[in-house]
This record gives structure tokens, C-alpha cells and sequence, in this order.
């Protein structure tokens, strides 16, 4: 599923329950892919010493987004590696103003 960044904005609620993974897009561009994960609802997020976290649905949103990437050719080194890059680039803005 597809939907631009204002819908995504406007029912995230429903995105989250319906527990599928949504491409978000800004003027027909992919911007980003939601992955939702639901905790087990025994856990007090409330509780920062909560010791019965089940990763299971984290784990599998990684391997979705692992498989995502490489369906499309994405490299996650070569990924970091433009992400540190642009990070560099807008300190280096911040800093001359």
C-alpha cells in the first residue's frame, strides 16, 4: 500500500492496527515505509525496567525491511554511508550561519 504523507499523518492509528507495512510518499515520491509492530500487551511501557519485551515482531520488521532493500538493489552499507554524508553536509550549513 502507498499513501502520501498527509493521509499517513491523518489515520497513522489505523496504519498501526491494520499491521501492514504502508510506503509514505511526498508528491508521488517514496519517502519512507512504515513498518508497524505490535508489543505484547503485557509489557508496561510505563516501566523503564521492563524485562518481558517479546522481539518477535521487531525482529520480522527487520527482516521485511532487509528484504524491501534488497528487492530494490538497496545496499545498507552504501545506505550509511549517504546518511553520515548528508548528516556532514548540514552541520557544515549550521555551522557557517
Amino acid at each position: 500500500m502507498s499513501v502520501g504523507i498527509w493521509q499517513f499523518r491523518r489515520e497513522l492509528a489505523a496504519f498501526i492496527n491494520a499491521g501492514a507495512p504502508v510506503e509514505v510518499t511526498r508528491q508521488g515520491r517514496v519517502i519512507g515505509t512504515f513498518w508497524p509492530t505490535r508489543r505484547p500487551r503485557s509489557v508496561d511501557v510505563d516501566d523503564p525496567g521492563v524485562r518481558n519485551f517479546d522481539p518477535t515482531a521487531l525482529l520480522a520488521a527487520g527482516a521485511q525491511l532487509q528484504a524491501d532493500m534488497a528487492a530494490r538493489g538497496i545496499d545498507s552499507e552504501e545506505l550509511i554511508h549517504e546518511a553520515d554524508e548528508m548528516h556532514r553536509r548540514r552541520r557544515g550549513r549550521h555551522q557557517e550561519a
